[in-house]
């Protein structure tokens, strides 16, 4: 009988026919649910994407003032002022180039506790805006472990240049500000001109006991310093951050530093150095090299992400890769972004069952990445005329399994070269890693007019 003539005694809808509509309604009911899951896990991550890595931008609503900057250099503290001439290299006439300026000299001490407790709650900020400098961080033994330190040298040539009208060096719960109290953060005026003068600043920390491993953990440090260089001593294995924000126009150098995450900022400065990450890292800058090394110690699970970009100028990345997370593979990924200038990438160790992602990306310049013999998964050059050298018999299996290198290719052509590459009889399972993680095993090597060479 059809359905249409399916009804109950009383000419409503059967009970078959009312099953149907209620297994819709179910259906519906299920996936909108899974949809709202899905929604309220992704605003979650979102969020907390956003209170971990914070804006970096240069406005006032990141770096701002602290509240009752209490603990300032008075003007009574400076040292007398050094009167000093400098005179310009090369210079013809020293009657007309010599420069004459004053020296003072000041300290400031912060203090910082030594409970690992309150050590890892602790935020250290440094802004530096109206004057040029530079602003040096390093460690010391000799340091005491409840102070900070803060050295401060300053050149200027106008004697009323350090009055507290002019200029104020304070603190307030770690954080520590050169400011002109007249202006507001950001905000120049032609008062700073007739009061010309730099600040060269140096940070001491104290030094962990060789005891101690890992180092104390603090929970942020960040950097405002428009034209005032940052140099970071070799502070990686003695000193931590589970943040740290860099924010500059000059050159950011860093001898070694250690921490979870990490946005460096130069617009327009180079940025060198070693740098011990595991979580994520952010290289930005532009017209200017980004030259580095990376020691990535995926200790977090899931993606240990870095991300390098600038224009017009190289980007030198050098790699080391570990973990110690069993039972799930570590996941790296690296992507590094210019124009005009060459992309190098090379790794020189990397975990067995690591996962790897890769872009180099450049124009009119070669595009190279060197791989770690671990390496399985895809490849991808793009250009005219790209080079993949296989180097079969040269590698041994990192296993120790004597396995065969194999490489399968799905494209060959004049300007793109792809495939895969494995160990073994057949490629392996491709990882999976936690939502929202979009993650493919891939070197991806591309440029324009110019070589893209993978090495393996």
């Amino acid at each position: 009988m059809p359905n249409s003539m399916l009804h109950d005694k009383n000419g409503g809808p059967s009970a078959q026919e009312s099953i149907v509509p209620l297994k819709r309604q179910n259906r519906r009911l299920i996936v909108y649910g899974f949809i709202a899951v899905a929604c309220i896990y992704f605003f979650n991550q979102c969020i907390t994407l956003t209170q971990e890595f914070e804006t970096s931008s240069t406005h006032s609503t990141t770096f701002e003032r602290p509240p009752a900057l209490g603990n300032c250099i008075q003007e009574s503290a400076w040292s007398s002022p050094q009167f000093e001439v400098h005179l310009p290299a090369g210079s013809l006439s020293p009657r007309l180039t010599k420069v004459a300026s004053l020296h003072a000299f000041a300290i400031l001490n912060i203090p910082l506790p030594t409970n690992p407790a309150d050590l890892a709650q602790t935020a250290i900020g440094f802004i530096s805006q109206h004057w040029p400098g530079t602003f040096k961080v390093i460690t010391s033994p000799h340091q005491t472990q409840d102070t900070i330190t803060l050295n401060v040298s300053t050149r200027y040539n106008t004697p009323g240049f350090l009055t507290s009208h002019s200029v104020r060096v304070c603190e307030n719960n770690g954080w520590i500000e050169i400011y002109n109290p007249a202006l507001k953060l950001g905000e120049t005026t032609r008062a700073d001109i007739m009061h010309l003068g730099m600040f060269d600043t140096t940070l001491i920390f104290p030094e962990s006991d060789d005891s101690v491993s890992p180092p104390p953990m603090m929970r942020k440090f960040h950097a405002y310093t428009p034209d005032t260089e940052i140099i970071i001593g070799d502070a990686g294995s003695k000193l931590g951050f589970r943040r740290v924000i860099f924010n500059g126009n000059k050159t950011i150098e860093v001898n070694s530093l250690s921490t979870e995450r990490a946005i460096i900022t130069s617009y327009g400065g180079t940025i060198r150095g070693t740098f011990n990450v595991s979580a994520t890292l952010t290289l930005t800058t532009s017209n200017s090299p980004i030259i580095v090394d990376l020691n990535l110690n995926n200790t977090q699970g899931g993606v240990l992400s870095v991300f390098a970009t600038t224009t017009n100028s190289p980007i030198e990345i050098t790699a080391s890769l570990f973990s110690i997370l069993p039972p799930q593979p570590p996941g790296f990924s690296i992507s590094a972004t210019t124009t005009n200038s060459p992309v190098d990438i090379s790794f020189l160790t990397a975990p067995l069952d690591s996962s790897l992602q890769v872009k180099a990306v450049t124009t009119n310049s070669p595009a190279i990445v060197n791989a770690h013999p671990t390496y399985q998964g895809g490849f991808f050059l793009d250009n005219e005329g790209p080079e993949l050298h296989e180097n079969r018999g040269a590698v041994v299996d990192p296993s120790g399994e004597g396995r065969e290198r194999r490489f399968e290719y799905t494209a060959v052509r004049q300007d793109l070269v792809a495939g895969k590459v494995f160990w073994g009889e057949s490629p392996r399972p491709r990882p999976h890693f936690p939502w929202p993680n979009i993650f493919e095993e891939m070197i991806r090597v591309s440029t324009t007019n110019s070589p893209a060479v993978l090495n393996f």
